[in-house]
């Protein structure tokens, strides 16, 4: 669960790593009509999250009978 939590963190973090980012981001929070710094609101969300809760959002929105795994190799002959 920390290393989940961490790459979360790390990924918002790298998310806002230069002006470009963070200026598109800026601009798609307007347009979605979210506050300026959800990355923020949503590091908080993730480092307060416990297991339970990742478990309960898991079985509500994915369903393990429908996922499928793709792989990506050379072409059959």
């Amino acid at each position: 669960m920390r290393r989940a939590k961490a790459l979360l963190l790390r990924r918002i973090a790298l998310g806002e790593s230069d002006v470009d980012n963070i200026a598109s981001g800026i601009l798609r929070h307007a347009e979605l009509g979210l506050p300026l710094d959800e990355p923020t609101l949503a590091a908080r969300r993730f480092l307060a999250l416990g297991a339970a809760e990742v478990q309960a959002a898991f079985s509500k929105w994915l369903r393990a009978d429908a996922m499928v795994r793709v792989s990506e190799g050379p072409a059959p002959r």
